[in-house]
Parts: structure tokens; sequence; C-alpha cells
């Protein structure tokens, strides 16, 4: 259940809550129902404008050897979350509202603030420590286990730190979702400091590749692609439990990472030169969005039982759960698919991108693959996707030089990524995860924390 599933969920069952309605007709309509709850909501806050300041304004980035500490969590696992439930709530006030107009826009304290005191780029830092802690502290150090070595894995299972170590990971998700609402607004991209911007774009292109990588060789994707059965998940052991809630976490913050990047291409003028480099040329954006949409980590066909029979359905991922979609409405694109879309629209039609883009054999291969799904049904749910088949159809008619990396001044920098460097470069991991669990996993547990 999301952050605002559970908030309505709450607005749902207390009586007593001003602006709220406690009695609702059977024949209300689900739309009429959100009206009810969001009625009350707009009474009232999950975090006061006068809290969000005091809060926001105590924000401090943690290293990599603090993720995990009671101080990270408090800040992090509650303040943050807290913040970002808020600034969700206002978002969807927005949105009933007609959108983001100036008379609602006052109404965004919390993104407002956190732009206010220079906080972004100690989100971005601190988002940067956890997803280094994941892959560095955590996730590398799983690997010994199969060796007869003693990770923080299974040292934390064996402790029971399993509840901590889920909060931990859920941290990297509400990051990147309170980011995703920042980075809405243009203005949120132009106050990036260049190293920040960069940082966030190598993270982004990270979390793509994460999905991108084949089902074959990719756990976090086929354990979502390939679930495990009933009987399967109460055989597990404690540190399997946590590696499967892992890789859970890590796939919905790669699938929110995803509209991250799509709000960095769609503000691509407003960002550094250095970022804009890395973008289209060291990751190269556009050809990394090809295999998302050509095998998309969101769709699945199972077999399943229905009625005494095993009949093949499809699903989709939507709104973080997976919803079975009937075969006549799988081109009826999601927010995920969207998300891609429009990253390539952006990529492909903003003047500054063509202009720095060097086009060559290999790319222009890769994007002419998506030129079949740009059928009728998808142009009628995305109309800007007009452009991006008629770019492409250009595209098929030019001639393009063998191997080109870009031209003109994307060349004339390359800005190394010195806030990730900074966090792991030069560190022993396993020292790192020893005294990690020495220091803070060893002396709590679930049942005392």
């Amino acid at each position: 259940m999301t952050s605002d599933d559970s908030w309505a969920q709450a607005m749902r069952e207390d009586n007593n809550l001003p602006g709220s309605r406690t009695e609702i007709r059977s024949e209300q309509t689900k739309n009429e129902r959100m009206r009810t709850i969001s009625d009350g909501i707009d009474m009232m806050a999950v975090v006061s404008v006068d809290e969000v300041e005091r809060i926001v304004d105590s924000l401090e980035s943690y290293s990599v050897e603090e993720v995990g500490s009671s101080s990270f969590l408090y800040t992090y696992g509650y303040q943050v979350e807290r913040l970002s439930m808020q600034a969700h709530i206002t978002a969807q006030q927005q949105q009933q509202h007609g959108g983001s107009n100036s008379e609602h826009h006052d109404d965004e304290y919390v993104v407002e603030q956190i732009l206010a005191s220079g906080k972004l780029t100690v989100l971005i830092r601190t988002l940067l420590a956890v997803e280094a802690w994941r892959l560095y502290v955590l996730q590398e150090q799983e690997q010994d286990e199969g060796q007869g070595g003693s990770s923080l894995a299974s040292q934390m299972a064996q402790h029971g730190n399993a509840l901590r170590c889920a909060f931990i990971l859920h941290v990297e998700t509400t990051l990147v979702g309170l980011l995703n609402l920042i980075l809405y607004r243009r203005e949120s991209c132009e106050q990036m400091d260049g190293e920040a911007a960069v940082a966030l774009v190598d993270y982004c292109s990270r979390s793509m590749a994460s999905l991108a990588i084949p089902v074959s060789e990719n756990e976090m994707v086929r354990r979502q692609k390939e679930p495990a059965t009933a009987i399967d998940m109460t055989a597990r052991s404690r540190l399997e439990e946590m590696r499967d809630a892992r890789l859970d976490t890590e796939y919905r913050t790669a699938v929110s990472a995803i509209s991250l990047a799509r709000y960095l291409c769609e503000h691509f003028d407003s960002l550094v030169l250095g970022a804009q480099t890395r973008i289209l040329d060291t990751h190269d954006f556009l050809v990394m969005m090809t295999p998302l949409i050509d095998e998309p980590p969101w769709t699945r066909r199972r077999k399943i039982l229905k009625g005494g029979m095993t009949v093949v359905v499809w699903e989709k991922y939507m709104d973080y759960k997976w919803t079975e979609v009937p075969a006549s409405d799988l081109l009826e694109i999601t927010k995920c698919e969207a998300q891609c879309w429009l990253t390539i629209f952006h990529l492909t039609c903003n003047s500054v991108c063509k202009k720095q883009y060097g086009l060559n054999v290999f790319r222009k291969e890769q994007l002419l693959r998506l030129r079949k799904y740009l059928n009728d049904i998808v142009l009628d749910q995305l109309p800007v996707l007009v452009d991006v088949m008629r770019y492409m159809d250009e595209l098929s008619l030019m001639s393009v030089p063998e191997s080109v990396t870009g031209h003109g001044s994307a060349l004339l920098m390359q800005q190394v990524p010195m806030m990730r460097d900074v966090l792991i470069r030069g560190r022993d991991w396993t020292k790192v995860a020893q005294q990690q669990f020495d220091d803070i996993f060893s002396t709590v547990t679930d049942a005392t924390d």
C-alpha cells in the first residue's frame, strides 16, 4: 500500500477528522468517494507549514557509514517520509483543481521550503549514500554468503534486523518520489548545482540500466516477471526474505527513477552542460529507452489457476502493484510507458538536443526499432508522439556516419561525478559492513527497535 493509500484509509476510519464525511452511500461511485476523502484532506495536513520549515532546515546529508543509524532513520525514514506524503497530497489536490496554476502554486510549501533552504543537494547526496549502502554494503556483501562468508545481510537476518533493513531501503524510494515532485518544476532544475545535476543523471542511468538487463541475467526483474509461488514463499529463510524485500524495493525505486529521467530531459535546457552531455552522449538516454519499450519490465505474462483451470493472463505494473489487463487493452499506455515515450519526445523534438546529439548508424538503428510501436492507438493516447513519428520518418531517410560520439560544444566538457566519488572511492566495504553491524545493528532488534 502506498503512503497516499494509507492516508486515505486513515481518513475513512477516523470519524472525528474535521471536514471528513463518514456516511458514504453505497450507490456513490468511486470518484465520488475519492472527492469525499479529498474534502477531508483539504482541511488537514500531515505536516504543518511551520513544522515543514523546521524539518527542512534541520536536514543534513549522511555518509554511507551513517546509513541505518537511529538518527538517519528518524530524519529520513520518518520526517522526510512525512514531507513526501504532504507533497504528494498537495500535488494530488492541485491536479484535482486543474493543475498547478498560480492560485494553487503557493500550496506547494514542502517543495518551496526545500528549494528556498537549498536542501535539494542534501537530498540528492543522501540518495546516493543509500544507493551506495544498498549496492556495496548490503548487496555486494551478500555474495560472500554463498562462499561461506559472513555478510552484513546474514548477520542482520540472524540478529533480527529485517525491518530496519526494509526501512533503510524504503528511504531510497521515498527520496526518488520526493525528487520527482520537486523536479516537475523547471525552476528546480535551474537551481541544481552542476555536481548534483550530474549525480542525478548518473543515478537515473544506473536505474534504467538495472531495468534493461535481460530477464535471464536480471534477478530483480525476473522476480517480478516470474513471481514465487505461495509454497516457495513459505519455505524461505529469513535471509531469503530480506533478499526478496530488497529486490522488490529496488524494482519500485528503479521504476520511479524513470519519471525522474523524464523530468531531467523535459527541462534539458536548464541543466548544466556537463549534465546535458551525460544525457545525450555518456549514457545516451535515447538508446537506453529502447529496450524498456521493446521488452518492458513492467509487463508480464503468466499462468494462474482460475476456476480449477490454468489460464494465461497479462499483467502490468501500475501504481506500485501488478494489475491484470485484458489482452484487448494491452495497447493502453500506463504511466511507466508514458514516461519512456515522453522522454523520447523531449530528446528528439528539443532543438538543443537535436543540435548536440551525434547520430551514427548504431543510434539510428536503435531509434528506428521503436517506429513500429507508433500506431494510431498509441498516438491517440499521446498525441505529442506524432512529432516523434515524424522525426523517425525523417531519420529513416537520412544518411549518418558509421561512428560519432557527439559534436559541437558537447565534446568540450566532461564533468567528473565528484559527489558519488567522494562517497565510494577508496572504501573497504567489508570493514564498513562489519563496523556498521557492530555499531548500529548489533545494538537493536526488530523487537526492541
